[in-house]
């Protein structure tokens, strides 16, 4: 069978979709990464091939909501994470509108809190919740253990800024070392630079080298954030708002947190209990949708 992953652009394929892709090349299916928005011959080839046999796998909200317009095609659509639109209820509700017409379709859900709001909505039995795309375990803290290390990006900073600079008010001790933004974008931020300091753009074995502690900022609807589990693959110390506890399904896992009298907590849990969100977990659960055999 052959398969066609789409994406707002084909490098997200190959950073996000690691073990998806493992499982295609362990069970000998050929496939095709699309980046919907990489030209207009990429749009062309996405149009033609939702029209043929191919079976789509799409990624990313836009690429998702262009796929499900052909509702008549089977297929996987991963939702990971409402992004900006998270609280627009006309995203929501166009969402829910297209997965009630999108019968043939699997609907990856990664978010917790997502998955619950559509669940409640739609009864629809190929509503799955995917906890996150795997996870990879790299060093950390080798530069400065004792900062605080946020990773982020330009598109979205300015939506967590807010938490950043909350909770770095907190730690008068230490110091928050910010990952993967700009320093044009971070000045225009306000952020208080004798708390939050830009270390910049670093390659992704590095990501966590400035700081000992991991900080998961709030404000942008993402599924389970990358750098996230990469943190908890580590084995890294976690911290996050107590909302996140439901938002990422961290509480399924019964993973328990400390509190220091302020909405953010520091996750208790082992190395042990990350098997459900390391990357053999999410090739077992893509094998079973796609009916691969392990």
């Amino acid at each position: 069978m052959n398969y066609v992953l789409v994406n707002d652009k084909d490098i997200y394929n190959g950073r996000y979709r690691g073990p998806l892709i493992e499982c295609l090349e362990k069970s000998g299916a050929t496939y095709q990464s699309i980046g919907l928005f990489d030209g207009f011959g990429s749009f062309l080839m996405f149009i033609a091939k939702s029209c043929g046999s191919s079976t789509i796998i799409s990624s990313n909200l836009k690429s998702n909501i262009i796929f499900m317009v052909f509702f008549w095609k089977s297929g996987v659509v991963i939702l990971n994470g409402l992004g900006r639109c998270k609280r627009q209820p006309a995203i929501r509700k166009l969402i829910v509108f297209l997965i009630w017409i999108n019968q043939r379709k699997t609907l990856c859900v990664q978010n917790y809190l997502d998955y619950r709001y559509f669940r409640r909505y739609l009864s629809n039995n190929n509503l799955v919740w995917v906890p996150g795309s795997g996870g990879k375990k790299r060093s950390f803290g080798s530069n400065d253990a004792d900062s605080i290390v946020v990773v982020s990006r330009d598109s979205k900073i300015s939506l967590v800024s807010e938490s950043i600079s909350d909770y770095a008010a907190l730690i008068p001790l230490k110091v928050v070392k910010l990952v993967g933004c700009s320093e044009s974008i971070f000045r225009d931020c306000g952020f208080d630079r004798s708390r939050v300091f830009c270390v910049g753009y670093v390659k992704q074995d590095n990501l966590f080298d400035d700081g000992g502690t991991f900080f998961q900022p709030s404000g942008y609807g993402e599924g389970i954030p990358h750098s996230l589990v990469d943190a908890l693959i580590s084995g890294m110390p976690v911290v996050l708002h107590i909302r996140q506890i439901i938002e990422y399904g961290f509480y399924k896992f019964n993973w328990t947190y400390e509190r220091n009298g302020n909405p953010y907590v520091l996750l208790d849990y082992s190395v042990n209990d990350y098997e459900q969100i390391c990357e053999s977990a999410i090739k077992a659960q893509f094998n079973e949708l796609l009916g691969f055999a392990v």
